[in-house]
């Protein structure tokens, strides 16, 4: 991207690309170490081994790395507008049976 003296926006995408990063360790360390690892070395769920343990968050970090770098583009051109309406739609919708089973 660049502007129109024809410079590149080389901070702004350092940017965009560190606090990406941020943002994505921060779910993974949510989600799957806090969540998941805790119940997959127990006997009776998975059972895994540490080193088993360590390829599955692995393959889940690589997973979630080649999706964002090669689905990233396809997104915003084509289904950027329609999946937020989309996601907007559950929302409401989740919210709207949470509200109905509070009373």
């Amino acid at each position: 991207m660049q502007n129109r003296s024809g410079r590149k926006y080389g901070l702004l995408n350092y940017g965009v690309y560190v606090i990406s990063l941020g943002g994505f360790l921060f779910g993974y360390d949510t989600g799957v170490i806090n969540g998941a690892l805790a119940f997959m070395s127990k006997t009776s769920q998975l059972n895994l081994t540490p080193s088993r343990q360590g390829i599955v968050s692995s393959s889940l970090v690589l997973g979630a790395c080649l999706g964002a770098f090669l689905c990233g583009k396809y997104a915003d051109k084509f289904v950027q507008k329609f999946g937020l309406n989309l996601q907007s739609t559950f929302y409401q919708n989740y919210h709207k049976k949470v509200a109905i089973t509070e009373l």
